[in-house]
This record gives structure tokens, C-alpha cells and sequence, in this order.
């Protein structure tokens, strides 16, 4: 056995070789963690099928890596496994593999081709952050929630397909994802994530299902592309900025439903700009005053006051509240200094 490979009880702990081509020797059990990071020279590596592990950070930085087969019977991929391959472009995962940790593949810029497998359990945070040349993506059945960062900055995701069963799309989950055009969102999903799909500039169409009940802070923010929204009745809640910078929104549908809209959920939207009456309106919610009026009677029937919605109205005298209102959001009165009655 070469001398290049550092071998502890069936593990490969380091390779201190500096070949193109690695084959690494039937038998070892595992590759050790960082066991190939940084090496420069290394394009393709063979892993034998007696390989069962594969550790945090082993091939991590090995900038001229172009593709890599990871042997049936490896379950985990770990923590920045292939991180910063700029050079990867296709990986092969078998079916044994159920848990893809933190950062895996992120920053591995020319990864244009990866199935997940069917069995796949957890996918981690940034696992694929920022895989820019990857193009469509098919989440398996077995998946259940959509992590942090975990697409963000994908600029080539065009195809994303969701399974009915996942619950949660997190946080950023495709922040960034400027090719994608649709996305449609399954039934089962309870929550958006913030900023979930933030920043996809060509997204045009969204499908939003009866069983979600919360859209989070700058889900759909600085979406160019969106056009028309429908909200189902399921949503209770709104999130700060939700939509705000949808330049080319015009159509949204409310449910009686919503009863906490964040502040400026509609900012900087079209939609928003061609409301003309003095009290804006979401659904049953007031989001905004436009208005001159030193004294207001909000109608009856009107549920909440949203977060900010009479924020820095300094003419504002007294406002009159309906039995109706349910709630008043964060900040809804900040900044009115005149106000002297609120009943």
C-alpha cells in the first residue's frame, strides 16, 4: 500500500499524495475528516465499495475535484464535506445516504448535476449554498424540512419540485434563486420561512396552498417578477415586508382570515401604490392611512390594526376602534405625538 495514504484502524486519515487520479485502496472503512482538504492537485478519486463514512471536511477546498461516486452504503455525507469544490460539477449519492449535513457541497460553483437520494432524511444548513450552475432539483419524499440557506443563491435553479410531505421551508431556503420562474408549494406546508424566496428576480407565479398559516419576514421580498397573489384562508399571519419590493405586483387576494400583517408587508408595490382611499386595506386588516384627518372612525367589521399602519401620522388626534378589532400590531401608533384618545 502506497505510502502516500495514513491509514489508523481502517481509516483513511490523510493523504499526503499529490497524483491527479486517486484510487484509494479496497478495504478502508472510512475517509477521515479533512483527510484530502486542500489538496490542489486532486481531480477524481475512486472510493471502494468497503467505505462506509466519510468525514467533516474530507475533500473541502480541493479546488480541481471535477466529480466524485460515493459507494452504496455510506449514510452520512458530513459537515463541509465538498465545500469550496469550485471545480465539482456532477455527484453521485446512493440511496443509503440519509443525512446530507451543514454545508456539504456549498460554494461548489460548477455542480450542475445532483439527484438526492430517496431515503434522504436531513438535508443541513447551506448544504448547497451557493451552487450557482446547479439547475433543477427534486426534493425526495423522505424529506420532511426545507433548512436554512439550503438553495440560497442557486442562480441557475429553474426547476424545483417539493414532495407533499415536507412541512417548513426555511429560512432563505432559495434566497437568491434569480432563474427560477414558478415554484409550486404543496399541500401540508404549514410555514414560509423568512426570506424563504427572497430576491428571486424572475419568479413570476407561486402557489401557495390551504395549509399554510404563516408566510415569514421578506418571504416573497424583491420578487421583480410577481405579478398576482393569492393568499388562502389558512394564513393568519403576515410577516414584516412579506412582499415588500414586488415591483411588478398588481394583483393580491386577501382571506378574512389574516389578523397579523407585519409592517410593510406591500411596500413599494404597485398594488399598494394604486390604493387611493385614505384607509389601506388587507383582507380585513388597515395597513396604512393616506389620509389628512385629524380624527378616524375605523369601520366596523375591520379585525386588526396592522404593525406600523399609523406610524409617524402626526396630525392624528384620536382614533375610534370598533368592537370588531381584535388585535393591533407592533409599532401601529408610533410617531403619532398628537394623539390624545384611542378607544
Amino acid at each position: 500500500m502506497k505510502q502516500d495514504f495514513i491509514i489508523e484502524d481502517g481509516v483513511l486519515t490523510e493523504y499526503a499524495g499529490h497524483d491527479i487520479d486517486v484510487t484509494i485502496p479496497y478495504g478502508i472503512k472510512g475517509i477521515g475528516s479533512y483527510a484530502f482538504m486542500n489538496n490542489s492537485t486532486l481531480k477524481t478519486v475512486g472510493i471502494p465499495s468497503t467505505v462506509t463514512s466519510i468525514g467533516n471536511g474530507a475533500f473541502a477546498r480541493c479546488k480541481n475535484l471535477t466529480d466524485i461516486i460515493i459507494p452504496e452504503g455510506v449514510s452520512q455525507i458530513g459537515y463541509a464535506t465538498f465545500r469550496d469544490c469550485r471545480k465539482l460539477k456532477s455527484v453521485l449519492l446512493p440511496d443509503s445516504v440519509e443525512s446530507i449535513d451543514n454545508g456539504a457541497f456549498s460554494n461548489c460553483h460548477k455542480l450542475d448535476n445532483v439527484a438526492l437520494p430517496n431515503n434522504l432524511k436531513s438535508l443541513g444548513k447551506f448544504a448547497f449554498d451557493s451552487c450557482r450552475s446547479l439547475k433543477n432539483i427534486s426534493i425526495p419524499k423522505s424529506l420532511m424540512i426545507m433548512d436554512l440557506c439550503v438553495f440560497r443563491d442557486c442562480r441557475s435553479l429553474s426547476q424545483v419540485t417539493l414532495p407533499d410531505g415536507i412541512k417548513n421551508i426555511g429560512e432563505q431556503a432559495f434566497a437568491k434563486c434569480s432563474a427560477m420562474i414558478n415554484i409550486n408549494i404543496p399541500d401540508g406546508v404549514e410555514s414560509i420561512g423568512k426570506k424563504a424566496f427572497y430576491r428571486c428576480s424572475s419568479l413570476k407565479s407561486i402557489t401557495i396552498p390551504d395549509s399554510v398559516m404563516s408566510i415569514r419576514e421578506e418571504a416573497f421580498a424583491e420578487c421583480d417578477s410577481l405579478s398576482t397573489v393569492t393568499i388562502p384562508s389558512s394564513v393568519t399571519s403576515l410577516g414584516t415586508r412579506a412582499f415588500y419590493w414586488c415591483k411588478s405586483l398588481i394583483n393580491v387576494t386577501f382571506p378574512d382570515s389574516i389578523i397579523d400583517i407585519g409592517s410593510q408587508a406591500f411596500y413599494w408595490t404597485p398594488w399598494l401604490k394604486a390604493q387611493s382611499q385614505d384607509l389601506l386595506y388587507a383582507g380585513n386588516v388597515i395597513i396604512g392611512y393616506n389620509g389628512k384627518s385629524t380624527d378616524i372612525v375605523i369601520p366596523k367589521g375591520v379585525k386588526s390594526i396592522g404593525a406600523g399602519a399609523f406610524r409617524s401620522c402626526e396630525s392624528l388626534n384620536s382614533v375610534l376602534l370598533p368592537e370588531s378589532i381584535i388585535s393591533i400590531g407592533d409599532y401601529a401608533f408610533e410617531g403619532c405625538k398628537n394623539m390624545r384618545l384611542l378607544a
